[in-house]
């Protein structure tokens, strides 16, 4: 049965009985080229970083498709799909004191090679009785030049490795100019995990990143306290305690180091890819990826059919944006079949709109969880929608149309031409569309 099931769901053996028009294996595959059906086109106004299947940061080209890998297993998580973000920490990659870093009571050297096998710095406190610190000013030199926007939720990340025999508690804060004195959080980079924090942005917790070789990436999401200049990402010492004070003042040793590369700091709830910079700030253009034309209105089937969708989520359970999976739609917001992570609540939603008017609402009870695969299924034709989410059904609606003459199959974001457009900030894994409603079985079986 397990056989059958499979070769019908996946058309094999020439039969295709579900009549699957389109089969995207971006994670097995790493490529936009369908197995089936159209090829959808990909673009991005500038490069962008992603982790390549040697678990190193690497650069994709302008309108290049990233397909992201685990940085630890190695293994392939599918086309990265974000949107658009700049980062406002110069020199992000060259952590020199005096080229757009300041510091107190600490030293910096080259030494080694970071998580994209560039130079990493080996940060050092030094014997004076101070607050050990190195903080990024945003500028070209070691003063305060970040721009915040008061009542702006900002997030500033770095990366970091131990060094044996040294330090594991180290603390992450923003530039107190605009983010205040009391917003920071410790991070214990020899076991990887996350100590006590105060001040940051509500909704958000700090985050560490395990990248492999001993490297993490730290985050910290806090909200701007005033319209101001700044310094934006502070590293700082705090004498291997996981304390409750930010950037305390103690007596330095030269022993205690650690490892340090990549410093982003970005408007937003949570850190995107890194984005390196030199003498200004850089923005990364959003991902978008699409079906139209001929590829589009030869697959699609406008009395009915099936999408399949696996995807994992990258921002954080709670966070003030929707993320869109798929979006099929007629370049507005009159007619659309869209399926996504729920604003805030993070609960799997579906939503049908048909001539203006959005005649299905489907929405599950249980938050989809950040960094890890969720996998969506649903069925329709006129009166008959259902919806499932990891082998869940998570709700039918029987008075339904479908959209009106759809011309766009949109993938991990809002369409061109609905605004705004809402983007996943994830990867998806695959994705397959059949013109036929296939049973509420099938269906399921596709999500397990």
């Amino acid at each position: 049965m397990k056989y059958a099931l499979g070769n019908m769901l996946n058309g094999a053996g020439g039969l295709n009985a579900d009549q699957l028009a389109l089969d995207l294996q971006f994670a097995a595959d790493k490529t936009l080229t369908a197995r089936r059906g159209p090829t959808p086109i990909l673009t991005r106004g500038s490069t962008a970083t992603f982790v390549g299947s040697n678990g190193l940061i690497q650069t994709a080209a302008v309108n290049a498709a990233r397909f992201d890998h685990d940085p630890v297993t190695l293994a392939s998580r599918g086309l990265l799909i974000e949107e658009g973000r700049t980062n406002l920490s110069l020199y992000s990659g060259e952590i020199v004191i005096g080229a757009g870093w300041g510091a107190s009571a600490t030293t910096s050297i080259v030494d080694g090679l970071g998580p994209d096998e560039n130079n990493a710095y080996r940060i050092a406190e030094t014997t004076a009785t101070a607050s050990h610190n190195l903080g990024n000013s945003g500028g070209t030199t070691a003063s305060s030049a970040t721009s915040v926007v008061l009542g702006t939720v900002y997030t500033g990340s770095i990366f970091i490795k131990k060094v044996s025999g040294s330090v594991d508690w180290i603390q992450v804060t923003l530039g107190s100019g605009g983010f205040g004195t009391v917003q920071y959080a410790n991070f214990n980079i020899g076991n990887g995990t996350v100590g006590n924090s105060a001040g940051l942005a509500s909704g958000t917790s700090p985050r560490i990143e395990n990248y492999g070789n001993g490297w993490y990436r730290l985050s910290i999401s806090a909200t701007a306290t005033a319209t101001t200049a700044t310094n934006n990402v502070v590293l700082g010492f705090i004498q291997n305690t996981n304390g409750t004070t930010r950037l305390p003042s103690y007596a330095g040793s030269t022993s205690n180091s650690i490892l340090a590369s990549l410093c982003q700091f970005e408007a937003g709830s949570f850190a995107t890819s890194y984005i390196p910079t030199t003498t200004s700030a850089l923005a990364r253009s959003a991902d978008v990826c699409s079906i139209t034309g001929a590829g589009f209105t030869g697959m699609w089937n406008a009395l009915e059919g099936s999408l399949f969708t696996s995807a994992i989520f990258n921002a954080p359970v709670g966070s003030s944006i929707d993320q869109i999976a798929v979006d099929v739609n007629d370049a507005t917001t009159a007619n659309r079949l869209r399926y996504f992570r729920n604003v805030n609540n993070s609960f799997p939603r579906m939503l049908n709109t048909s001539n203006s008017t959005t005649d299905v609402d489907i929405v599950g009870v249980l938050a989809l969880s950040s960094f890890v695969t969720q996998k969506f299924s649903t069925g329709f034709n006129s009166n008959d929608y259902v919806l499932y989410v990891n082998n869940a059904q998570i709700g039918t609606d029987n008075l339904a149309t479908l959209p009106i003459s759809p011309t766009t199959f949109t993938i991990g974001t809002s369409g061109v031409g609905v605004t705004p457009i809402i983007p996943l900030n994830g990867t998806i894994a695959s994705i397959r569309y059949y013109k036929k409603r296939l049973s509420n079985q099938k269906l399921q079986a596709l999500t397990v």
